[in-house]
């Protein structure tokens, strides 16, 4: 999508040096005078302004306003987008004037005359800056609401934790004996047991969230050259993943499991299987059931991961590994940052390997797959 440029400009010449100058290359407005150019920054969103100085006050009041630019860049500090970078096109270009609209918070003061092909430059460096800044703070808003979110589970099923122990008495048919104590019937005992349990899962899975997301900020920011490579059985790894993903209605089935030794980095192919896992746990409004299974070749393991979650529209299955993308799951349900799997296919791929979509069916489930190599030792 283009960006869009407001230009403040009364003059004509100027107007249409402009429009051959950015025709084609950026969308962009003109307003004629201070008021217009105020109405236009409240009712849209703009990525640069470019700004004369010397400015007519309103299209019925032509009077020349010597410092209107001035006034405009004064009001952009108090609307609600007020990051809008802007820079001043004008007549006045003694030290004095830049300095002035340099303290205003403007990006460039250029004066009249100028350069199209500086203008030019400058406008492209200006915008190029803007857009990596917004592709951050995009991305920080991700992040921030990926914590948010499972922090916010962790406190809100303490309360209902704390909410059940207090209203136990008053909740439960309960029978007093002599010696004080209460005494409850089996039946309601297994459905406290069973519903305390899965507030219990709620914690474990929302702390393992926040986990995994700083884990993965870590990776993003690490050298992959950093880790080394070690013999050990891909039944191991996978046992380890999955004991420390043990949730109690988390159903997780192993089928045909080899026990053959590969080359890998231990820590990097369990965060995988624990990605995977976690993926299907998230994705999935029903019961999640899981199976893990591998296939032995010449000299390769693969490991084979299923769910029973959302499934992944097939023309999103390379998407689904690219880095920040949260959308690869049907109905927006996906509730990722968009790098575990990303980190995942990083790390596998610096150990020469590979991941994939297998299969996936909507409502049905999805089947990932990846490569581990056979140790010769």
């Amino acid at each position: 999508m283009k960006q869009e440029i407001l230009i403040v400009e009364d003059e004509v010449p100027i107007q249409e040096l402009i429009i051959d100058l950015l025709t084609d290359k950026y969308l962009f407005t003109f307003a004629k005078n201070i008021s217009e150019a105020k109405k236009m920054l409240n009712e849209n969103s703009f990525d640069l302004l470019l700004l004369d100085v010397m400015l007519p006050f309103s299209e019925s009041n032509r009077e020349i306003v010597e410092d209107g630019g001035y006034q405009i860049a004064e009001y952009i500090q108090n609307i609600s987008n007020n990051n809008i970078p802007f820079i001043f096109l004008s007549a006045k270009g003694e030290i004095r004037h830049r300095i002035h609209g340099m303290k205003l918070g403007a990006d460039d003061y250029i004066p009249k005359p100028f350069n199209s092909t500086e203008l030019l430059l400058k406008i492209n460096k200006k915008l190029h800056f803007k857009s990596k800044l917004d592709q951050r703070d995009r991305k920080i808003e991700v992040f921030y609401h990926n914590l948010i979110n499972p922090a916010g589970a962790i406190k809100t099923t303490v309360e209902l934790l704390r909410s059940t122990i207090d209203n136990l008495n008053k909740n439960l048919e309960v029978h007093k004996i002599s010696n004080g104590n209460y005494l409850v019937t089996a039946t309601q005992a297994f459905a406290i047991e069973g519903k305390m349990q899965k507030l219990f899962d709620i914690i474990e899975i929302s702390a393992f969230q926040i986990v995994k997301m700083a884990d993965n900020l870590r990776e993003v920011f690490s050298n992959v050259d950093n880790y080394e490579l070690e013999i050990i059985s891909v039944s191991k790894i996978i046992k380890n993943a999955i004991d420390s993903m043990k949730y109690e209605h988390v159903e997780i089935k192993c089928d045909n499991i080899h026990i053959d030794k590969i080359m890998c980095n231990e820590e990097k192919v369990k965060n995988v299987i624990c990605e995977l896992i976690d993926n299907a746990i998230l994705h999935n409004s029903n019961d999640p059931i899981i199976n893990i299974r591998t296939e032995k070749g010449s000299n390769k393991i693969i490991v084979y991961v299923s769910d029973n979650g959302r499934g992944i529209e097939k023309s999103n299955w390379e998407l689904a590994f690219e880095q920040y993308w949260t959308g690869y799951y049907v109905e927006n349900h996906s509730r990722g940052q968009g790098l575990g799997l990303w980190v995942s296919r990083r790390n596998l791929e610096h150990m020469g390997e590979k991941i994939w979509i297998e299969e996936s069916e909507i409502s049905k489930g999805t089947t990932f797959a990846f490569s581990l190599t056979l140790s010769n030792k």
